[in-house]
């Protein structure tokens, strides 16, 4: 479920300190806004919750993550994909907010590092809080979603680690095939996976559930 929230919902959640999150948010929101504030509350399975838990800050030490809207100049969106996903999975580009980086200073290493490109205009038009939850536990995670104008048309990755093994730029009518692509992956991992990936895809393209 993703529902609209205020900054005061947002701030409320976090595992560092509020006031800290707050003044961050205040600050991202008056100079790259107009931003809008979402709850994403999703009920995953045990293995991938603590999958998800353990990569995304216990093991690289993330506080949230990026999603990047890059759009060219004739209004498409630049998806990726990597080898180990499932047959033909294309999806918007995040990357990890390390623990003591600012959120724009990763904006600016993560697009670098993941199509070579650099922003000409930013706008952060998105802050969504998952609250990713199993039987037992909720688990708050932040993703921030710029819209990006970029100053090329040909991406290339320059962190190989990334592993992306291809782009392609689609339409924004076409976030909808993307969500039904995620959200219908299967076994249960991949599709706990996809249900997660696909809410960032969901707002971008204006699909509320």
């Amino acid at each position: 479920m993703i529902q609209p929230v205020s900054l005061d919902n947002i701030a409320q959640y976090q595992m560092h300190r509020r006031d800290v999150i707050e003044e961050e948010l205040l600050e991202l929101a008056d100079r790259y806004g107009p931003t809008n504030f979402y709850l994403a509350t999703l009920t995953i399975g045990d293995d991938y919750f603590r999958t998800w838990r353990h990569s995304h800050v216990y093991h690289r030490n993330r506080r949230g993550e990026i999603v990047l809207v890059i759009r060219n100049r004739q209004d498409r969106i630049l998806l990726h994909t990597k080898p180990f996903y499932p047959a033909d999975v294309y999806r918007l580009p995040t990357g990890g907010i390390r623990e003591r980086e600012t959120v724009i200073s990763s904006l600016y290493r993560e697009i670098y590092e993941e199509t070579s490109f650099k922003p000409l205009s930013i706008q952060l038009c998105s802050v969504v809080l998952y609250h990713l939850q199993n039987k037992e536990d909720i688990f708050p995670f932040n993703s921030y979603i710029f819209k990006i104008e970029p100053d090329g048309e040909h991406p290339k990755p320059v962190d190989l680690a990334e592993e992306i093994s291809g782009f392609e730029w689609i339409p924004e009518s076409y976030l909808t095939h993307v969500v039904a692509k995620l959200e219908g992956l299967y076994p249960q991992r991949w599709r706990d996976w996809g249900k997660i990936r696909a809410v960032a895809h969901r707002i971008v393209g204006g699909m509320m559930m």
